[in-house]
């Protein structure tokens, strides 16, 4: 039960949640285990989950007409991951939500989440507040993207991630930063000169 605890902390950092409006939505979240390099969303899929992941990390990306890997997102422990993108669109969406690592989840379905939240409101609050925050993290990604050079993009992931370089492949980080894999072997090997 130790991931319905973290479930609850995480809940309790937006929002004051009774235990007994707690105890209800537990009933609405499946666990999963999802080993490394298996997937949770399949391009063109429909999203079927939002996950919470209690350990572990997951990275949901698209793959160009080169078959080259472009990482929209990283979540690890403690953090949220779902393709609500295309729970409300048609068509052919290009998503893949894959584990970089071992993850142990919570999932709820996207008709579970709407129900869930007709049934206790104070969780409608919270997944909005997520959905804020979200936002506001996309904007500021955004706008570092095209504001800022490479080599500034890639200090500052490191300095709020300092463990990503240990969790996640070079190539991966570099699609992240928008950055081909060589331009990011320059950046580090600059900084290993410079110290």
């Amino acid at each position: 039960m130790e991931e319905f605890e973290r479930l609850k902390r995480n809940f309790r950092q937006l929002i004051e949640i009774t235990d007994e409006d707690f105890d209800q939505a537990k009933n609405y979240f499946s666990k999963r285990k999802l080993r490394k390099q298996k997937e949770l969303l399949v391009a063109g899929e429909r999203s079927k989950y939002f996950a919470y992941i209690v350990t572990g990390g997951l990275k949901c990306f698209t793959l160009g007409n080169d078959d080259i890997e472009h990482v929209f997102r990283f979540a690890f422990e403690n953090e949220w991951m779902g393709g609500a993108v295309n729970l409300y669109q048609d068509g052919y969406l290009g998503f893949f939500i894959e584990a970089i690592e071992d993850s142990d989840l919570l999932l709820i379905t996207h008709e579970g989440l709407e129900e869930l939240c007709l049934k206790l409101p104070i969780l409608e609050r919270f997944f909005r507040l997520l959905a804020f925050n979200f936002v506001g993290q996309l904007t500021l990604r955004y706008t570092s993207v095209i504001s800022e050079t490479a080599e500034k993009r890639y200090h500052d992931l490191i300095r709020r991630e300092p463990k990503l370089i240990e969790k996640i492949p070079l190539y991966s980080i570099a699609s992240y930063l928008g950055i081909t894999p060589e331009s990011l072997s320059r950046i580090r090997r600059k900084e290993i000169e410079d110290q």
